[in-house]
This record gives structure tokens, sequence and C-alpha cells, in this order.
């Protein structure tokens, strides 16, 4: 009696993990592209988790094949994202590992995103492989992946992937490796995978957690390796296709007053930057008579040209680059990024100088126009309140203005879909008076910075 029980535990056991027979599997498989086909999303999810949880080599051909089908719906890209990294069979790894060598970009970009959610060695082996692919983004979003996962067995990876975008002058690869180094070691002011070598060899055997307090000081190599940049309030710019997107709404007349704190931050910036004593002399008094200055100079308006102006002036002439100001309403400069030359960046000056503050902040529509732009790799999002599009008090239980809790999540869900396979890069820069919650999480969640500008 008692073995018949053990016999039936075991037999029942068998069949409930034994998964699904061939002829179920493709049955379960027809109903999904049926329903992705009838664009009947809730019903198709679940038949992706259903398929997924097979956690085959048949379940990700299964699922990449639906990719196809159901590429233009977030929701079905997301739950079949979701289901891969549900998976962890050897079989369906090496599934995996077997589309990001002849998968289609997408499928790559897919596989990837899914990886990085998952653990191994090999996992951290073929997401390494990843960082030579030919194309960019597929390279971009392997150092993503990386970044997330901060497994120390990729470091060195990275360095010699570092390396050889630094020789082939790929400026966004170059970036993008750099913060997936920052992310695992804690390290940052490093940017030459020279000095990312020299530093990691004497840092390989300690612990990594958190931010790196240097036992001895490490002075990076100021030339080797170094990418050519010029920066935005505070923002770096390290790529080649860029577009400034502007708030010049009617709050962006305000003027500022000064930091309470900004004189000792100009001494303390003058003691570090100029050597000769009576420069820096002359420099503090130059200061303090622009701050007396402050209610035209502060303008936000007044700053945000000011400064733009300077970043235009000092682009290299192999970036591509062009500029949205919006209000309630769009303003393009050109119809798609222009090289950086001298006659484009004088026009690109002239255009800025006449630039007015008026109106609302569309900056949904701003977004969407900077998204038409099929070269464009990284924009940068400049504004000084919450989106709305129809104005009046701004309340913090609103998130801004009225509309303004509506129209962030929608430009927040927006972005995600369209942003799914193209990894733009959005750094956001807002004055006292923006959204801060909602720059911080559109940045954060593109691989972006935020800066405040005080």
């Amino acid at each position: 009696m008692r073995w018949t029980v053990v016999f039936w535990l075991v037999f029942s056991c068998g069949i409930l993990f034994a998964g699904m027979s061939e002829e179920e599997f493709r049955a379960v498989e027809k109903e999904m592209n049926d329903a992705i086909s009838g664009k009947r999303v809730s019903v198709a999810k679940d038949l992706i988790a259903k398929i997924a949880s097979d956690d085959s080599a048949r379940a990700v051909n299964s699922l990449v094949a639906a990719l196809k089908k159901g590429i233009s719906e977030y929701e079905i890209v997301t739950a079949i994202r979701n289901g891969l990294v549900g998976m962890g069979s050897k079989s369906a790894k090496d599934a995996m590992f077997a589309q990001l060598k002849s998968g289609d970009e997408k499928v790559k970009i897919l596989m990837l995103d899914a990886l990085s959610g998952l653990t191994g060695g090999d996992v951290t082996k073929a997401i390494c492989e990843a960082l030579k692919d030919s194309s960019e983004i597929v390279a971009v979003s392997a150092a993503r992946a990386l970044g997330n996962r901060s497994d120390r067995d990729s470091i060195e990876p990275l360095i010699d992937a570092l390396e050889k975008a630094e020789k082939a002058k790929r400026a966004r690869v170059q970036y993008e490796i750099n913060i997936a180094l920052e992310k695992i070691t804690g390290k940052s002011g490093l940017e030459a995978s020279l000095d990312w070598r020299n530093w990691w060899i004497t840092h390989k055997d300690k612990p990594l957690s958190g931010k790196q307090e240097e036992d001895t000081p490490f002075t990076p190599n100021p030339l080797k390796g170094k990418l050519e940049t010029t920066s935005f309030f505070g923002i770096e710019i390290k790529s080649k296709r860029v577009i400034f997107v502007i708030d010049v709404s009617g709050s962006m007349e305000v003027a500022d007053p000064p930091p309470e704190n900004w004189r000792e931050e100009t001494e303390k910036k003058l003691r570090t930057t100029v050597v000769d004593e009576k420069e820096r002399e002359k420099r503090m008094k130059e200061a303090e008579e622009q701050m007396k200055k402050w209610q035209e100079e502060r303008k936000r308006i007044y700053r945000v040209k000011k400064e733009l102006i300077k970043t235009i002036k000092t682009l290299n002439r192999d970036v591509k680059f062009n500029i949205i100001a919006f209000r309630d309403g769009v303003e393009v400069w050109k119809k798609s990024l222009v090289e950086a030359n001298e006659g484009n960046r004088n026009d690109a000056i002239s255009w800025v100088e006449k630039l007015k503050a008026d109106g609302l902040t569309w900056t949904d529509d701003a977004l969407r126009e900077a998204f038409k732009d099929k070269e464009v790799d990284t924009i940068i999002l400049l504004t000084d309140g919450a989106p709305t599009h129809v104005g009046g008090d701004a309340k913090p239980e609103w998130d801004g203005h009225q509309d303004s809790r509506v129209l962030i999540a929608e430009i927040l869900d927006w972005v995600r879909k369209e942003n799914q396979f193209r990894k733009i890069t959005i750094h956001t820069l807002g004055f006292i008076t923006a959204n801060f919650e909602f720059l911080k999480k559109l940045s954060a969640e593109n691989n972006g910075k935020f800066e405040e500008i005080k």
C-alpha cells in the first residue's frame, strides 16, 4: 500500500511538472498569435505568460516570432520581455544566446533587455560578446544591460570594448560603456580605457560597494582616449547627434535671485581654476558687478539663451544638432539634424537670439517633435515648469497645473513605448519651479542625467 501511494505521488508530480506536450504547446502558440493579430492584448498577455512558463528553447523561439507580429504594441513587447526574464533553464538561455547572434536588431535589443535580468556567468559572457556588434544601438543596449547587472566579471570586457570604441571613434558607445563601468565599480571621474585599465589593476582584488574612496590619489591621463565634449548647464554633451529642447513659455521671463551662497561658490571655483591672485580678484569683481544687475541677467530666458549660444559655439564640427523651442506650440530651427559647421552654428545663434518667452508649456508636443528625427541619439530637455495645455495656477496636488499629472503620465508612457528600441538618451534640466520628480524620472528611465539650474 505504501509503495502504491509513493508511486502515485511521483507519477502525479511528473505530470504536474512535465510541461506541455508538443501538441498542447502549438495549440497555445496558435491562440497567442491569433490574439496578437486580433489586437486582443489582455488575452495575448495571458497566453504569452503561458508560453513563457514552458521555460524552453521552443518557448524563446515562439516568443521571438510573436514579437515580430506584435512589435507595434508596447504592452505585447513588454509582456514578451517579462516572459523571457522569467526563464532560467539552460535550453532557454542557449536559445536567447543564439538569437543574439542571428536575430535582427530589435530581437537582439529585446534579448539584451531580458538577459539583463538573468543571472549567471554564461549570461555575462553572452552580453559582453554583444558589445562587439556592428550595430551601434545593439552595442549600446549591451552596455546598459551590463551596467544594470553589476557583475564584476564584465569589467575587463567593458574596458576592452571601450578601447575598441575609442579607436573606431564610436562616441556614443564610449559614453554608454563609461556609464556602465561607473555603475558597476562605483568609480567616477575616469573616461579613457587606459585610465580604467590602470585603475582596475589596483582594484580588481578589492570589494566593489557604492562610491569608491581612493586610498591613494589617481590622476587620469588628460588626453588618451578622452572624448572631446562641451556642456550645457553642467550636462556634458558626448553625443554626435543631439537635439536641444528648450522651454520658452511665459514663466521663462522670471528673474531668479542669486543663490544665497553664490559668493562662496564663486570664490571656491576661482581658487581651483585661476592660479594668478590678481586675476582671481579681477574675476571676483566682475562677478559682483554681474550680481548687482541680477534682475536682468538672472532672467531664465536670458540665461538659457546665453548658455545655449556658448554651447553652440563650442560644438565640434563632427557633431550634428538641432534646436526645438516650445510654448503653446513648437518651433523647430531645422527640419532635421545638421552639421555643426561655422555657417550652421552662426545661423543657430541668430535663431536663438530671437527667441522670446510667452505662452504655455507643451512639453509633450516638443518631445514628439524631437523623436521624429531618425538620427538623434541624445535629447536635452530644459524647462521651468510642469507640462500643461491649460495654464493657470500651479498646485502641488496637481503636480503642476490642473492637467499636469495626466500629461506627465502620458509623456512617460509614450516615451517608454517610442524609446524601447531606439534607446535615445534623455537628459533633463530644470529651474526651481519645474517638476523635478517628473524630470528625474524621465532622465533616469532613459539613461540620462538631471541637473537643477540654480
